[in-house]
């Protein structure tokens, strides 16, 4: 297969636009030649692909996918095999990310609302249908310049009745759109997709995410620890439905959380009909409101003149389905831990750019061009490896297939390796320019002597490390440690060190001296 545009793919893919392309995968715009649309075409290259985990995952999510036909979720076509290849064909949704339009901040409470409706019928839908996203985050929910909604990349999803090769006890996800008991590596249930919603939404509101952290550890302990008052003095101010939904949502035990999607949009005044997948609204108020915009609507749209029209029809493209590459792992844009502090091994391999490409938005009001998002380029060279995690949002892992591609501005960069210190530094990104950072982990940590005569057991924080003499300088990550010295012929000695990046600290203590 070649970049080449017009190149037929599969007897019925015209290729439009190459979005990715390596060894292993493939990514495009295309024209699905039986249906006459355009679709987003998926590809992977079973023979030289390096994990047959990676095809198990791929012809998972077109299962499940497969599955659901929802107004608010991105839906699969069709799927299928050619020779060495696995081909999976979407529908093309023209929007952009929610997390693009959350950085605008100029959205009314009423569309905010109307996203929260939405989100809460696609994933009701997806429950209904026993499928538990696991991944709910402003990067996978996508929204048209009508904004109309609809959650995409079930890459980490699965599906209640089976048994995957991912279990629901495995923990992967985005750290600060995680439940605590999804950080907990306990059992996964609708319930945790309803936590992670309460947290999309708190932020679409008021503007921040309340549990990120400047690390993931941080942003691990803020999810377990937090407290409900201090969220709920936070909301208070919100209309009192919505206030009262994000306590029901944001509720830290799932026994005492909101049970369902339909549900939440019960406490919102809206029904669900089943037959004709509708979601009627009890509140005569709001929907007499709805008549009056459409009205005013139809009203301005008459008074407009011929070149207001052409400018409004002038529409930006957006595409909006997941780019992936593939390596050995098995996921690079979420984090599997298992415990609460150590990652295991990613789940899913997918591309370092955003899931969208940027051009001008038209303005809604205006018809008007705003300026497009500037983008810059990262490259992260790390020994020996690292996951690379941007505004706590994972994105690669060394070494780099490519620059990883982000919006110009400050960034908040992490390196994790789940044997050494994290690396966070903030980072400016400056529009069509290259910014490298080369770490050797190694230099992360400090390095600790214990000289004790005759002998000492050492303990560090009340943990035990060893006996004295040591073969080498400890390794530890920098900070503060409480440090206590035990000989049992001697009165035991308790100090405090300090112990700075990349540099050796000795401890000497003679047992016998005064």
């Amino acid at each position: 297969m070649s970049n080449t545009s017009n190149e037929i793919l599969f007897k019925k893919f015209e290729i439009i636009e190459c979005f990715k392309k390596d060894e292993h995968t493939g990514v495009y715009l295309a024209n699905h030649i039986y249906l006459s649309k355009k679709i987003i075409l998926k590809v992977l290259n079973t023979k030289t692909i390096p994990d047959p985990v990676i095809i198990d995952r791929f012809k998972r999510e077109a299962k499940l996918l497969a599955k659901l036909n929802h107004p608010n979720i991105i839906n699969v076509l069709d799927f299928g095999t050619d020779k060495d290849f696995f081909y999976i064909s979407f529908e093309y949704f023209q929007g952009t990310s929610l997390r693009a339009i959350m950085k605008k901040n100029k959205l009314r409470h009423d569309q905010k609302i109307f996203m929260l409706m939405q989100i809460l019928k696609g994933i009701d839908c997806a429950h209904r249908n026993g499928i538990i996203h696991r991944d709910i985050k402003p990067e996978n929910i996508f929204i048209n310049e009508k904004n109309e909604l609809k959650i995409g990349d079930f890459g980490l999803a699965f599906d209640t009745s089976d048994n995957f090769i991912t279990s629901q006890h495995s923990v992967v996800g985005t750290p600060c759109y995680m439940s605590p008991e999804q950080i907990s590596g306990e059992k996964i249930t609708e319930q945790s997709d309803l936590f992670s919603i309460g947290i999309v939404v708190f932020e679409l509101l008021t503007g921040r995410n309340p549990f990120l952290g400047s690390d993931i550890n941080e942003t691990i302990n803020n999810i377990i620890s937090f407290e409900e008052k201090s969220l709920k003095q936070e909301i208070s101010g919100m209309p009192a439905d919505v206030s009262a939904l994000l306590q029901m949502l944001l509720k830290k035990k799932p026994a005492q959380r909101i049970i369902s999607a339909r549900e939440a949009l019960s406490v919102l005044h809206i029904e669900v009909d089943d037959n004709s997948n509708a979601y009627i609204t009890r509140n005569k108020l709001i929907m007499a409101g709805i008549l009056i915009l459409i009205a005013s609507t139809i009203v301005t749209m008459m008074v407009l003149t011929k070149k207001e029209q052409n400018i409004i029809e002038n529409k930006s493209i957006y595409t909006t389905q997941k780019i992936d590459t593939v390596d050995s792992q098995e996921n690079r844009n979420s984090i599997k831990f298992d415990s609460l502090n150590k990652p295991a091994e990613n789940s899913q391999a997918v591309a370092a750019e955003p899931s969208y490409e940027a051009k001008n938005i038209p303005n809604q009001k205006t018809g008007l061009q705003q300026e497009p998002i500037k983008f810059g380029s990262l490259y992260v060279e790390c020994f020996p490896w690292a996951d690379v995690i941007i505004d706590s949002e994972m994105k690669e892992t060394t070494p780099l297939s490519e620059d990883i591609k982000l919006s110009e501005g400050k960034h908040m960069l992490t390196l994790y390796n789940p044997v050494y210190p994290a690396y966070n530094k903030e980072i400016s990104v400056i529009a069509d320019e290259l910014l490298s950072i080369r770490i050797n982990m190694d230099t992360l940590f400090g390095y600790v002597n214990f000289n004790v005569f005759p002998w000492g057991e050492i303990y560090l924080d009340n943990k035990f490390i060893g006996q004295t003499p040591f073969l080498q300088p400890y390794k530890l990550s920098p900070g503060e440690y409480r440090t206590i010295i035990k000989n049992p012929s001697f009165q035991t000695k308790e100090t405090r060190i300090i112990v700075l990046r990349n540099d050796t600290l000795t401890v000497t203590y003679n047992f016998e001296g005064k």
